[in-house]
């Protein structure tokens, strides 16, 4: 069964206007007698190691209380959300919170809305695990995933200042949720011409919880976007060529086995089958030398693998 785009990215895009322009707090304060204390909430984008990021131009943020119940909603879209002094005014009880934010690169709306919004953390965990489509036991990708960010903060402290008309400053972190990767396998013109080969890679994250944490599944796995038209590009004496395979995936999680496999169709047999990350990992002490794993795979947006065959 092939999905045009994925489940995560259906249900996340949905959200981004499921709501009105402006706050929407709960009526019920937490334990009724907090103080109400002004909040602003601003936004950094985690850059690239290209220095530069896309800047989004819709918004959704969530705020929960410490039970898990929705107190505080925002949604608002336009050129207003791509400024880099964009920030949201809230005024919340005392207390400690998490805040969950989504921001995408368009403003229209992508999708038909999800009928009910989020009450609770669970409500927003189970929106995100939703599967509009049903049906067999092999599910992939080979779409181009739209480009989104996420930012997330837990148990918050949201507390009364000591100096008057002083707004409780809050900044959370926007890491891109959408990545690219390149495959370039490459040989004589004539076996890579006439092999007719199989991309994919499998254990695909396709469920984002609630704080942006990945799972993966082993019936899930992403096909190249171009797979009925691979790109062939041949040297200038004919003698060699290069096949080029483009995935658009969600972030590809450290502690996971992704596979990267290449069967070839006219014997059914597979010429390759490696560890995704492992691979990926090999620039890392050349890009990226002093941070962790996570937080270079995190940063970096695009990556290019050659394979010889």
């Amino acid at each position: 069964m092939k999905l045009n785009l994925s489940k995560t990215i259906i249900i996340v895009m949905a959200l981004f206007l499921t709501f009105s322009s402006a706050c929407s707090s709960d009526k019920d304060d937490v334990n009724g007698e907090h103080k109400k204390v002004d909040c602003t909430v601003s936004f950094s984008y985690v850059q690239n190691f290209a220095g530069s990021s896309e800047s989004a131009k819709s918004c959704s943020l969530w705020v929960f209380d410490e039970s898990g119940k929705l107190v505080e909603s925002f949604s608002e879209s336009g050129e207003k959300v791509a400024s880099k002094d964009y920030a949201i005014n809230l005024s919340l009880p005392e207390g400690r919170y998490d805040f969950v934010a989504w921001f995408g690169i368009v403003e229209e709306q992508m999708v038909k809305l999800v009928a009910n919004p989020p009450t609770s953390i669970e409500d927003l965990s189970l929106l995100l695990q939703l599967d509009p489509v049903v049906g067999g036991p092999s599910e992939y990708v080979s779409s181009d995933i739209p480009v989104i960010y996420n930012g997330h903060l837990t148990n918050v402290e949201i507390k009364q200042s000591t100096s008057a008309n002083v707004s409780r400053k809050i900044t959370m972190s926007l890491t891109r949720d959408s990545k690219i990767i390149d495959v370039r396998l490459e040989g004589k013109t004539d076996e890579i011409k006439e092999g007719k080969f199989n991309f994919k890679i499998t254990n695909g994250c396709n469920v984002i919880t609630w704080n942006n944490s990945l799972e993966t599944t082993t019936s899930f796995y992403y096909s190249p976007l171009n797979e009925r038209d691979y790109e062939i590009i041949t040297d200038e004496n004919g003698e060699y060529a290069t096949l080029v395979a483009h995935f658009s995936t969600f972030p590809l999680s450290v502690s996971s086995d992704h596979r990267l496999i290449i069967t070839r169709l006219t014997d059914k047999k597979e010429i390759l089958n490696i560890s995704l990350i492992d691979e990926l990992l090999k620039e890392k002490p050349f890009v990226f030398p002093t941070g962790t794993d996570e937080e270079y795979m995190a940063r970096r947006d695009s990556f290019s693998l050659t394979i010889d065959f």
